[in-house]
């Protein structure tokens, strides 16, 4: 029998030092920004800060037999920053598979083309012929533009553009063509780069392993599907009663309103044309999203579509509406109903603690797992813990990037590592299928840290590949959130993910913003934690070097023979096999080469150890101790 107890640690100083608290290391580009006063060192947007904007009316028509998709838009990029803009810089992400693009990812050959087919481009009244160099640099997936008819600050620039491409079929990057009419589709339409108060225009390619820092946007979009094609985007649905049966928009309007699932569109409704208010017709479907920093859409005529409706905010009775589509015949889809619903419930009353923003969250039945506002694109999975570590990762993205505006590109850690810390406690609660992903960054470190394949957080993702920008993406950012919780509690966390979203919210936060918000909000200089992590190569290396038991009593002197702190437990197995475990706060080691942790023991212990193996520790072996 197991038995786990938080008790009051006892410390007892053998080394009295001071603690060694350093200024955190800014980039230079950084610096002038706070100099300017578009940000300040309390992590709140400072009273010169400004942001661009972008509005974007697009018409677009999908054949999912071959995967072809035809756009036309009018769009609006509004400049409120202080300069005149002598440039437009747009994505075209579908050259993401031009011949000669650089990749990071494979792509199958077959997939390999022309990239998007920009068939008209007209900036303020001139039209741009996007082959001519003196005007146009196209690279990277990046239409970089000079144009005649310059922005002044206050003013906007207009762009009507016209577009085509294929969606690979083989390469599921992020989006795919699955074949049998199913469809993900993202990064599809000629959009706006970020122009913020960092660096300007941001010019950073896409090469499909590092990804994205968009603009926020309002989107007014209309889809022409064929036939029998059913649609699911970010958004809203503005034509419902042209689209759908009133025996459908019944169902999602009870789904809404319930707690309990609701199959939507059932194999039966297939069947039997009971969907579509104008069957055998193509369909146009008008959607709108607003102050979103992405647009993504998925097809299919055969899926089902299970909903169900949660409440997001106590205070008002707010709700969203979570929607599940997927193949009948995949088993572990259905539970992503539920997985979704529990998870949008848990961000929006625990951790952050902030009422989910959106009106829905649909997850769609297609390949790995990958967010987009109010929308997730996640394949089937053999493991339970796995389809609930994917549902619950992908909607917390919600709130990192997507409320936040995240630059994804140069601080991965805030969008994946803040989408790993979010639901680590919902994760390991599932009762049914339990995903502990602290054992996975444990395991990570413990291998890697303090080695060549290891960088400090500072270091901007997008100058890393492979395994160090998996781990400087996914598991760092969350191990020091990890570190911080132990240290000052969820409860003041929440506190901090609160403040800082309510703070950054529709805007553009750094790293160094994150961090000065927390810091206030903890009510302490955490660069006794965040230096070592973000600026400094190393390791933690938690040891036992001396041990004994008197009594009802056991005293550890341990040490961090690295140089990052950590948080740690002891635990003591007694001879009947029973356990107690204590948690060891961080700051044991603030300061110190070494600590004394007095704690009670309740009978004649046989083991003790420090750490587990949800904790990195670089050398395990030495933290062991066998009472004799």
């Amino acid at each position: 029998m197991n038995v786990s107890k938080l008790l009051i640690l006892s410390v007892l100083l053998l080394l009295i030092m001071g603690t060694h608290l350093q200024a955190q290391y800014m980039f230079r580009n950084y610096q002038k920004a706070y100099e300017k006063g578009t940000r300040s060192s309390d992590g709140k947007p400072g009273a010169n800060y400004w942001q661009n904007y972008a509005r974007y009316d697009i018409t677009a028509s999908v054949d999912p037999v071959t995967g072809k998709i035809i756009g036309k838009m009018s769009a609006e990029y509004i400049n409120n920053s202080p300069d005149t803009l002598k440039r437009i810089v747009m994505r075209i992400y579908p050259d993401l598979f031009r011949k000669g693009n650089v990749r990071l990812l494979a792509a199958d050959p077959n997939d390999i083309g022309d990239g998007m087919n920009v068939t008209n481009l007209v900036i303020n009244g001139e039209t741009i012929n996007i082959t001519d160099p003196s005007k146009v640099t196209r690279s990277d997936a990046n239409l970089d533009v000079r144009i005649r008819n310059h922005v002044p600050p206050g003013s906007s620039a207009t762009v009507e553009a016209e577009w085509d491409f294929i969606m690979p079929k083989k390469s599921d990057i992020r989006i795919g063509n699955y074949g049998d009419n199913i469809m993900f589709v993202g990064y599809w339409y000629p959009q706006f780069s970020v122009y913020d108060d960092l660096r300007g225009w941001d010019v950073l390619g896409y090469n499909g392993l590092h990804e994205f820092y968009n603009e926020f946007a309002d989107f007014d979009v209309k889809i022409t599907v064929p036939a029998g094609i059913m649609l699911w985007s970010t958004g809203d649905l503005k034509n419902a009663s042209e689209v759908y049966t009133r025996y459908i928009i019944d169902k999602v309007e009870k789904a809404y309103d319930s707690d309990t699932p609701v199959r939507v569109i059932t194999s039966d409704d297939l069947k039997e044309g009971k969907i579509f208010a104008n069957p055998g017709k193509e369909t146009t479907y008008r959607i709108s999203a607003k102050r979103v920093p992405d647009f993504a859409f998925a097809v299919s005529d055969k899926y089902i579509w299970d909903a169900v409706g949660v409440t997001v905010d106590n205070k008002s009775g707010r709700r969203a509406l979570v929607s599940a589509v997927y193949d009948e015949a995949t088993k572990d889809y259905h539970a992503v109903l539920g997985l979704a619903q529990r998870s949008v419930a848990y961000f929006s009353t625990d951790m952050p603690g902030v009422p989910y923003p959106y009106t829905h969250m649909t997850v769609f039945q297609g390949s790995g797992g990958m967010e987009f506002p109010m929308m997730c694109n996640d394949g089937p999975f053999e493991n339970g813990g796995t389809t609930t570590y994917v549902t619950s990762h992908e909607i917390a993205h919600t709130y990192f990037p997507f409320m936040t505006g995240v630059d994804e590109k140069r601080n991965a850690w805030m969008d994946e590592g803040m989408a790993v810390y979010l639901p680590l406690l919902f994760q390991r609660s599932e009762k049914d299928s339990p995903m502990d992903y602290r054992l996975s960054n444990a395991s990570v470190l413990d291998r890697f840290a303090g080695t060549e394949s290891e960088m400090p957080l500072l270091v901007p993702s997008n100058q890393l590949n492979g395994f160090t920008y998996q781990m400087q993406a996914y598991t760092k950012g969350a191990v020091v959130m990890e570190i911080l919780e132990a240290e000052y509690g969820r409860d003041k966390m929440r506190d901090a993910f609160r403040e800082f979203i309510k703070l950054w919210e529709g805007k553009h936060p750094t790293s160094y913003d994150m961090l000065y918000t927390f810091a206030r909000v903890l009510g302490d200089d955490i660069t006794w934690v965040t230096n070592p992590w973000f600026e400094e190569f190393g390791y933690s290396d938690l040891s036992i070097l001396e041990a004994s038991v008197t009594g009802k009593e056991v005293k550890l002197t341990i040490s961090n023979k690295g140089i990052r702190p950590i948080h740690s437990s002891v635990t003591v197995t007694y001879e009947d096999g029973k356990t107690e475990t204590t948690a060891v706060k961080p700051s044991v080691l603030r300061g110190r080469e070494k600590a004394v942790i007095s704690l009670p023991v309740s009978s004649n212990p046989k083991t003790i150890q420090l750490g587990s193996n949800t904790i990195h520790d670089a050398n395990r072996k030495d933290n062991i101790y066998e009472v004799k």
